[in-house]
């Protein structure tokens, strides 16, 4: 990993690393106040011959009993005749002190640690004088070289030690975290499907990958989408298909310009009605589906309440579809209500008794299996190499079956458009229904609705996008002579109808 690739996984993931360095700094920060503050206190001593004449013996004598001297003061007998020879303010049941000794040399150093500074410097210099009255032997004698100085900082690392080693050790375990977290996601979105990762992924910078990277890549370089509702001539490309596919912004510059582009939407006046708009644009209006539990009204549908909504829509469809039962719901934008459309119908149609396949064709986001209750251990993408007698399975209906989208590993290339083929081919249902993407989403939709050659919209009657996005759709579908059916109005009120 290059040090580019470092600072990139941090941008992405610095709520990591922020993480990870108040976390360290607030443990460094006990850790400094936690134990009690001690001061050492030290006094030097000399342990030389007891005689005028130095000799031979008298110098290993020295040497010999150095290391008996540092033990002796380590011990609980000396500390405890210490504490008794301490004057009663300064008296201590406990006192803190050792020796230590340079090898070679007869000095020794003795060490008092507390908490309080005064107390420390009169254990170390009792504790010096103690002993000096310790005869170790006739050769010997210790001499006081350094009385102990009053400390004045407390001993060890202090407070800005610790926050100095925490705010490191935080940045570094920060940097490891999001290091790992962008390495797991890389190899995540290498192994999602080609719509899902070039999503996630880097996006593509030059012209020939803004050109390869098309709604349609079937199709010439340039998509014959209009601007219909936009203010743009027939025959111009459309920003509003291109911006899901062909975006080569940075994150930030993508959310500026969706933002814009849904101020600019918003500002668009509104006709009267999106049942004004399906018949300005030669549509039928398949059904107005209520807010579930609520009304349409008596509206001019003549649909009453949620159930009956989607038993109208499932009529109208099989009058529609009387020689070829193969259809694909979709709408403009996401959250529409496509399955909820879908698997109602589906499930009305199934309940008279006419025979429906439903199909989730949203790979990526499938919900299809969830509202007619079955498995999504197999479906859609294991197609390419299992028949559809092993994906398709029974719902609570005895006359409606379902392929769920399945959990099957699927790479780049057709296969979509070819498991789509062999539904439609293999099929025995009289109608058959295929939950897609939006089609300002995904390039699937359009797949979708190329191998089906028929489609449904279904528009959501509270995004004030509706009406302009509902035109560039129709516009776009006809455009590749796929025919659309009519639309449902999803989540209705009484101002709809």
């Amino acid at each position: 990993m290059t040090f580019g690739d470092m600072v990139n996984a941090v941008r992405r993931f610095w709520v990591v690393t922020v993480v990870f360095v108040l976390v360290a700094l607030a443990v460094a920060a006990a850790a400094a106040t936690l134990p009690e503050t001690k001061y050492e206190a030290t006094a030097t001593l000399l342990a030389q011959p007891d005689t005028e004449r130095v000799d031979f013996a008298a110098v290993e004598a020295v040497r010999f009993l150095l290391p008996s001297l540092a033990q002796l003061v380590s011990t609980n007998t000396f500390g405890g005749e210490v504490g008794q020879r301490l004057e009663p303010p300064l008296a201590a049941a406990d006192v803190d002190v050792k020796a230590e000794f340079e090898p070679g040399t007869g000095i020794v150093h003795v060490t008092a640690s507390d908490t309080d500074p005064a107390r420390a410097q009169r254990i170390a210099q009792v504790g010096a004088v103690l002993l000096g009255q310790q005869e170790l032997s006739q050769s010997v004698e210790v001499v006081l070289l350094d009385p102990p100085e009053l400390p004045t900082a407390p001993a060890g690392p202090g407070t800005v030690t610790f926050l100095v080693g925490g705010l490191i050790l935080g940045i570094l375990g920060g940097v490891l975290a999001a290091i790992v977290l962008a390495a797991a996601a890389k190899a995540r979105e290498a192994e999602l499907p080609p719509t899902i990762a070039r999503v996630a992924g880097p996006q593509p910078t030059s012209q020939a990958d803004r050109q390869r990277d098309t709604v349609d890549t079937d199709g010439p370089e340039q998509d014959e989408i209009s601007q219909v509702g936009e203010g743009g001539p027939p025959g111009t490309p459309s920003t509003r298909f291109q911006s899901v596919e062909r975006t080569t912004a940075q994150p930030e510059a993508q959310a500026a310009s969706i933002a814009a582009a849904a101020a600019v939407t918003r500002a668009v006046p509104r006709p009267e009605s999106l049942e004004a708009d399906a018949e300005r644009l030669g549509l039928e209006v398949l059904g107005v589906i209520p807010v579930k539990g609520g009304s349409t009204g008596a509206g001019t549908n003549g649909v009453g309440d949620f159930d009956d909504a989607f038993r109208a829509v499932g009529q109208r469809l099989v009058e529609r579809t009387q020689n070829d039962g193969r259809l694909v719901v979709t709408s403009p934008r996401s959250a529409a209500g496509r399955t909820t459309v879908t698997a109602n119908t589906a499930w009305a149609l199934a309940s008279s008794g006419v025979s429906v396949l439903a199909v989730d064709g949203d790979i990526e986001n499938a919900m299809l299996h969830r509202f007619l209750r079955v498995g999504n251990d197999r479906g859609l993408s294991d197609l390419p190499t299992a028949t559809l007698g092993q994906v398709k399975q029974d719902s609570a209906v005895s006359t409606l079956t379902v392929v769920a989208a399945g959990g099957g590993s699927v790479a780049g290339g057709d296969w979509f458009g070819e498991a789509l083929d062999r539904v439609f081919a293999e099929a025995a249902a009289s109608l058959v229904l295929v939950d897609c993407p939006a089609l300002l989403d995904s390039s699937r939709a359009i797949q979708a609705c190329r191998t089906s050659g028929r489609a449904i919209l279904v528009v959501d009657s509270a995004d004030p996008r509706s009406s302009t996005d509902l035109a560039s759709c129709v516009e776009e579908l006809r455009s590749r002579e796929i025919e659309v059916l009519g639309v449902v109005i999803n989540k209705a009120s009484t101002r709809h109808v």
